[in-house]
């Protein structure tokens, strides 16, 4: 079709960059007419203008791309990805390997060649990484060949050359004949942004990597008013994660994440949160962090936040099987602990692994499909790694009711026949949905379904009675103080609270400034918050606290670490605007700021 005949195209521009391309080598290859060949080639170059990526032609050069090579690389890892991973498709590459003579079984070779270098070097790749990896690897040794200076300065080599995905890479490029070394940097940067990070492998990157990632949480903490009881656990396992991801960004290395939609929608809140969280990061690497990632890294943070208040009641043991790797493997464990955390949760594994452990469980949760677990005689339940709310209602009634919801499709249809019998039905299609959607919120809010509450929007935590103008401050302290009266007048926090924090700051810093001249003040639910509630104090002047200039107070009360997470998200999008802080200087009256605050985020 049309789409694989643009795919094929790009294949036949990006492996051949040396030789000439002439119009009629397209229509010898994809056996069309000149037609055919001018409509697809332009929907191709419509398709690579979003990665800045053009094609143009010479009478001397014939056809070739043309663009930065980090990106014309990307845009080959893309598509190769798009289909291993979505379809588990690689026909097309076959295809063209076969029909442009270069030779199937040296891929073969080549596959083969990666293999032994893995197991040398003890790099493991699930069983689907090692096919994407092997197509990528062969189609990219012709340009891998010439020195690309734009890949060679992305990053400080001192991090890599200590590690073993440096050493494969060097050897394994020697091995067939490439010595330069943009391509080593450039496939071992590939490598380390494929695998996940181990805390105990301490090599030459790790302290770079873990100070990010304890920015990255103490960020995370500023921006969403949670303070964790122990960071230390929730910054080693978000080092495992972030670590492939810097080294995505770094080289424009994709992501495929096509459940990154669903993600958005089930966790709004905590997204806009990361979004905010990464804009420093993003700023210092002079690039847009693609929402893939975002969505990525949100998953982990709302499995912290899951975790932060899960009992330790564990009963059943449920087995994850994922042979998907990094991404979908992390988010359907987070899923699933999250919806079950009394259960124990083996995994996620591949299949193959399964069959090998001695460890007993009860259930298996599988990602897709395979025959062979049947075999072992265990409840198999068939998951995506996103859930909408509908799927998590459906499987958390059939696993601790051992039967599907009595809510049926046909139960639905009955109640339609009835309705119909005494009175027509004009849209009969919207009117079953809307009774199906009925019947499963009516179950969502019971408490078999563990279907949490909803979170509270910022209209909901800050009054007009809490908002303060024109506030006088002779130290940092007075501040806190005076900011949070109003909370404490209304019984919404305690004086320790307050009491807290000002310790806090003495001995860890002022960690809750967000941004110039704003702070977030907040501690933990059991120092002294009573209720949900937020409030905003302008100061008549700045005034330093640990050497960071406040003008701007929010103080911040909160029960948990989710039901708030709404309202930070809002709050989040009005700080990012320079309107907020030009009407929070001029206006003095709470209410017109309330309502101005209220018009922007309704």
């Amino acid at each position: 079709d049309a789409d694989e005949r643009s795919k094929y195209i790009f294949l036949m521009l990006f492996y051949w960059q040396d030789n000439y391309l002439s119009v009629y080598h397209f229509l010898d290859s994809l056996n069309i007419g000149k037609t055919s060949f001018t409509n697809t080639s332009h929907q191709l170059e419509i398709e690579l203008e979003n990665s800045n990526i053009g094609i143009s032609y010479t009478r001397k050069e014939g056809y070739f791309l043309t663009g930065a090579e980090i990106e014309i690389r990307a845009k080959l890892i893309t598509l190769i990805l798009e289909d291993l991973v979505i379809d588990g498709d690689d026909f097309l590459y076959r295809y063209f390997l076969i029909k442009e003579k270069i030779g199937f079984d040296d891929f073969k070779e080549v596959s083969e060649t990666i293999l032994k270098f893995l197991k040398k070097y003890a790099i493991s790749l699930v069983e689907n990484r090692l096919k994407e990896f092997s197509y990528i690897f062969f189609l990219l040794l012709p340009r891998l060949r010439k020195v690309c200076k734009e890949i060679e300065n992305k990053i400080d080599q001192k991090l890599l050359i200590g590690t073993k995905e440096y050493a494969f890479s060097k050897e394994i490029l020697s091995h067939f004949g490439i010595e330069n070394q943009e391509a080593i940097i450039y496939i071992s940067s590939w490598l380390l942004g494929s695998a996940l990070g181990n805390i105990n492998d301490q090599g030459s990157d790790y302290q770079r990597i873990y100070e990010m990632t304890e920015h990255i949480v103490q960020r995370f903490e500023m921006l969403s008013g949670v303070r964790f009881k122990d960071k230390t656990p929730i910054i080693q396992r978000l080092y495992s994660h972030f670590r492939p991801v810097y080294y995505r960004l770094c080289f424009h290395l994709p992501i495929i994440n096509n459940l990154y939609e669903k993600i958005i929608q089930e966790y709004s809140a905590i997204y806009m949160i990361v979004e905010e969280m990464m804009r420093p990061f993003a700023d210092s690497l002079e690039m847009t962090i693609p929402k893939e990632e975002i969505a990525f890294l949100s998953m982990h943070f709302a499995s912290y936040l899951q975790e932060y208040d899960e009992t330790i009641v564990q009963q059943k043991v449920g087995v994850i099987v994922c042979p998907n790797g990094i991404g979908s493997s992390a988010i359907i464990y987070n899923e699933l602990k999250s919806m079950f955390p009394d259960f124990i949760l083996l995994g996620p594994m591949e299949t193959n692994e399964l069959f090998k452990t001695k460890q007993n469980y009860d259930i298996i949760f599988a990602t897709s499909s395979n025959i062979r677990l049947f075999t072992l005689k265990k409840p198999i339940y068939f998951v995506n790694p996103i859930m909408t709310n509908k799927e998590k209602i459906q499987l958390t009634y059939e696993i601790y009711n051992g039967k599907k919801l009595p809510m049926r499709a046909q139960n639905v249809q009955d109640i339609l026949q009835i309705v119909d019998k005494y009175s027509g039905i004009e849209h009969k299609d919207k009117l079953k949905q809307e009774i199906q959607n009925y019947f499963h919120q009516e179950l969502s809010t019971s408490e078999d379904c563990r279907i949490e509450k909803g979170e509270k929007s910022l209209k909901e935590l800050l009054k007009p009675e809490y908002v303060q103008t024109q506030v006088p401050a002779r130290s940092w302290e007075e501040a806190l103080y005076f900011a949070a009266t109003p909370l404490i007048e209304r019984e919404i926090i305690t004086r320790g609270y307050i009491d807290t924090i000002i310790r806090m700051t003495r001995t860890e810093g002022a960690f809750y400034v967000l941004m110039d001249k704003v702070a977030l003040v907040h501690s933990k639910p059991n120092d002294g918050a009573l209720q949900l509630g937020l409030g905003l104090s302008v100061l008549s002047e700045s005034i330093d606290i640990v050497d960071k200039p406040v003008k701007y107070i929010l103080t911040l009360s909160a029960l948990d670490n989710k039901q708030h997470l709404k309202a930070m998200a809002e709050l989040v999008s009005l700080l990012e605007r320079e309107q907020f802080f030009e009407m929070l200087d001029k206006e003095n009256s709470p209410q017109k700021i309330y309502d101005w605050i209220l018009d922007r985020i309704d």
